[in-house]
């Protein structure tokens, strides 16, 4: 399952044997039944952490006497991970047989409270004590309650307090301080996470056409203050992502767009560029069926996060498309041959298979050779004569280790050189 920019619900359900598990990035689902209803979700059994959360995600499977009742277990990894400002609540959740793992890096948190003894969806394991990574009534945090990390980690908690029993105003005015003051490399990005979050319940919840344009125009006056913050604040490129949101969610593509595209300008190599990248190779993908576009994108993303999840995703995504993607690199052929050019490979990441593009404006002797990530030649695709053209070769890697390869193009004086991931 791969959630992106989505305030899903999702109950009695059995996500197991799988690959990937449960990726989620830059949303806000419910793993519980409606009006706060135990989950009943079965997440187990794969390769990877069953659960990740990532790039601003606020996740929720249980909250104190809220929600919970889903099992997780069954991973060699940790089996959950919250990454990049994101926080995870499960609560009253059964960990299986062996002692639970749970990670969080230094801007997020997950919490574990009141674990259950036995499998709810069933099971027939003793469940452990799970750790939380945030508790401000740890020692840790007792003892440093005066000083400024101390202090707004009370005050972040007692914020969500209020917002899980649905104060919602009162939670948003604790958040806002954590906001408009100083910034904290962890609880200033959580505290804008949270009050978008807290806004879309209590729109949710209130359900009222003239309260909802109030709610609309308060956070969206928020984002905009954020972002007009002296530049090199580290909170403005989340009120981007937020308001990038916004506008997809009101079919503002050019909005969507250009939030997006100051992210990736102002912000290269951050999640929050990742987002922008992989949001972008979507919707020209998807949406505008610009594959062009979406491959530039993508090839950004290929360079810069060979080993994300969405970078897999993105190239599972465009994959789907590869007949349509072809049909834009083959159009207005007199143009393109112009110029030598070599392709990305597509797909990219790859398993086994792949193709690699070129083309030539004039005859010469061509080679294609890949390289291991340590410069050895490990293939060669072509050695010969060709005349002008565009060509396509397929390379097979299935006999090759998971990992990077470089593919190198010489034609005449042409010399090109790129990336490819091949994972299997």
């Amino acid at each position: 399952m791969v959630l992106n920019n989505a305030s899903s619900r999702i109950a009695h359900s059995t996500i197991s044997d799988n690959t990937h598990g449960v990726v989620i990035n830059s949303s806000f689902p419910d793993f519980c039944a409606d009006g706060g209803g135990g989950g009943y979700n079965a997440i187990t059994c794969s390769i990877t952490p069953l659960f990740r959360a990532d790039n601003s995600s606020n996740v929720n499977m249980g909250y104190w006497s809220q929600g919970g009742y889903n099992s997780v277990f069954g991973s060699e990894l940790p089996d959950m991970e919250a990454r990049n400002s994101s926080g995870i609540w499960a609560d009253r959740t059964y960990w299986g047989s062996d002692q639970p793992a749970i990670y969080a890096d230094a801007t997020s948190w997950i919490t574990a409270r009141f674990p259950l003894a036995s499998d709810p969806n069933p099971g027939s394991c003793l469940g452990y004590s799970a750790p939380s990574s945030f508790d401000i009534n740890s020692t840790a945090n007792k003892a440093n309650e005066s000083s400024t990390q101390g202090g707004n980690a009370s005050k972040y908690a007692a914020a969500i307090a209020n917002g899980r029993e649905g104060y919602f105003q009162k939670a948003k005015e604790t958040l806002l301080t954590l906001i408009d003051g100083e910034y904290d490399y962890k609880y200033s990005p959580l505290a804008l996470l949270s009050f978008y979050e807290f806004t879309l319940n209590e729109k949710n919840t209130k359900n009222q056409s003239g309260l909802t344009d109030s709610l609309n125009a308060g956070l969206n006056d928020l984002l905009a203050k954020v972002c007009k913050r002296a530049k090199g604040d580290s909170l403005i490129p989340y009120a981007l992502r937020f308001l990038a949101r916004e506008a997809a969610l009101a079919h503002n593509a050019r909005g969507m767009i250009s939030y997006n595209t100051e992210i990736i300008t102002n912000y290269p190599n951050s999640s929050n560029e990742l987002s922008a990248l992989y949001d972008l190779t979507t919707h020209y993908a998807e949406i505008e069926q610009d594959f062009t576009k979406a491959d530039q994108y993508y090839s950004r993303m290929v360079t810069a996060y060979p080993k994300e999840d969405l970078t897999l995703f993105a190239g599972i995504n465009l994959g789907s498309n590869q007949a349509s993607l072809k049909q834009v690199m083959l159009a207005d052929a007199d143009h393109l041959l112009t110029d030598y050019d070599l392709s990305n490979a597509f797909p990219n990441p790859f398993n086994p298979i792949t193709t690699i593009t070129y083309q030539l404006p004039k005859e010469g002797l061509v080679t294609l050779k890949i390289y291991d990530i340590l410069g050895n030649e490990v293939r060669t695709l072509v050695n010969e004569q060709k005349e002008m053209g565009r060509y396509t070769v397929t390379f097979n890697a299935s006999s090759f280790a998971s990992g990077m390869y470089v593919y190198q193009l010489r034609a005449n004086d042409f010399i090109s050189t790129k990336k490819m991931l091949l994972l299997k």
